[in-house]
C-alpha cells in the first residue's frame, strides 16, 4: 500500500509540474553557440613602376638580383611577386635561370626557350618562381606558399 501511495504522489507531483510547465518536462541542453570565424587578413598589395628587385626583405629577398628593371611590379604581402619587363637579350635571361639554380631553384617544373618555372630544394614546391620571356618583353612570378 506505502508503494502505492509513493507512485500515486510522484505521479501526482509530475502532473502538476507538467501544469505548471504548459507541457511535459523535457530535460534539453543548452546549444553551443556556433563561432563567428576570424577572417583572414587581406594581404597588403604593393604596385610599383620601374623598380629592380629584389627588395631588403620580404618576397623580394628570396630571389638573387633580377639584372632588368621591371616595368611594374605588384606585390602581395609576402605571397607573391607578378612582375613584367622589356628589352632583354637571351644571354642575359640565361644568366638569371642559372642565378636562380645556383640560389637553389632546382625543382623544375618546365624549362624551354620560353618558360623557365621551378621551385625551391626542400620547400615542398611551396616556394615556387616562374619565368616567361617571349619577343622583348617577359614576366616573372614569385610564389611563398610556406606558412609564415
Amino acid at each position: 500500500m506505502k508503494r502505492i501511495l509513493a507512485l500515486l504522489l510522484a505521479l501526482c507531483a509530475l502532473s502538476m509540474l507538467t501544469a505548471c510547465t504548459d507541457g511535459p518536462l523535457i530535460a534539453t541542453a543548452t546549444p553551443v553557440p556556433t563561432p563567428t570565424p576570424t577572417p583572414e587578413p587581406t594581404p597588403e598589395v604593393t604596385y610599383l613602376e620601374y623598380e629592380f628587385l629584389p627588395q631588403d626583405e620580404g618576397i623580394g629577398a628570396l630571389i638573387p638580383d633580377f639584372p632588368l628593371i621591371l616595368e611594374v611590379v605588384v606585390i602581395t604581402g609576402d605571397e607573391s611577386i607578378f612582375a613584367v619587363f622589356e628589352e632583354y637579350d637571351s644571354s642575359t635571361i640565361d644568366d638569371y635561370i642559372q642565378s636562380l639554380k645556383d640560389a637553389g631553384f632546382t625543382v623544375i617544373d618546365e624549362e624551354s626557350d620560353m618558360f623557365f618555372a621551378a621551385s625551391k630544394e626542400g620547400t615542398d614546391g611551396l616556394l615556387r618562381v616562374n619565368l616567361m620571356y617571349e619577343g622583348g618583353y617577359g614576366t616573372l612570378q614569385v610564389y611563398d606558399d610556406r606558412e609564415p
